[in-house]
């Protein structure tokens, strides 16, 4: 199997260390294994680790350093396209439908979720995919390198089309059109 294929990980951020270590001794986690995290800090450096597969993140709405909408921000920036998902206490979620969908979050779940819950809701990303491609020499000069140090690099099967949301960006072209900047 190709080494971009598989395995692919779920995120899963929330500062409750008992929770992630049931997730952790699930027996889904042998097949789809579980990246857990207890503060956004931690969440970042995954999320900004390129050789960290990703198929869905679980953003708990109480994690801190930094709080989970800053995470959200990282995951936009960083895992375009890959679910993010928001896990509160309670029955009534903390952001509304509106909000989510601003936010380009999937669903609000109330805890407990099972490590088998965030698999199935995952399981469309975690189809194995191969995006190898045979090896081409470019000519250089006709395809420069960008030398621009403000450029991240995101990998092919963590961008699936998703909804709009706040951290979109567009150019307006001369003809009234929209160009969406990923």
């Amino acid at each position: 199997m190709p080494p971009d294929t598989f395995p692919r990980s779920i995120l899963i951020a929330d500062p409750d260390p008992g929770f992630l270590e049931t997730l952790r001794s699930s027996p889904e986690t042998v097949k789809i294994p579980a990246l857990t995290v207890r503060n956004g800090k931690d969440a970042h450096a995954i999320l900004a680790d390129r050789s960290q597969h990703v198929s869905g993140i679980f953003i708990n709405a109480q994690l801190t350093d930094p709080n989970a909408i800053m995470v959200i921000r990282y995951a936009h920036q960083y895992r375009p396209g890959v679910p993010i998902f928001i896990t509160h206490l309670g029955t009534k979620p903390p952001f509304t439908e509106k909000e989510l969908r601003h936010l380009a979050v999937h669903k609000a779940l109330p805890m407990p979720v099972s490590y088998q819950e965030m698999v199935l809701l995952t399981t469309p990303v975690n189809l194995p995919h191969d995006f190898s491609h045979p090896e081409v020499d470019p000519d250089p000069e006709a395809h420069p390198t960008p030398e621009d140090q403000d450029y991240f690099s995101i990998r092919v099967e963590d961008f699936l089309s998703g909804e709009n949301s706040y951290f979109d960006l567009y150019l307006r072209l001369a003809s009234g059109r929209h160009l969406k900047i990923l």
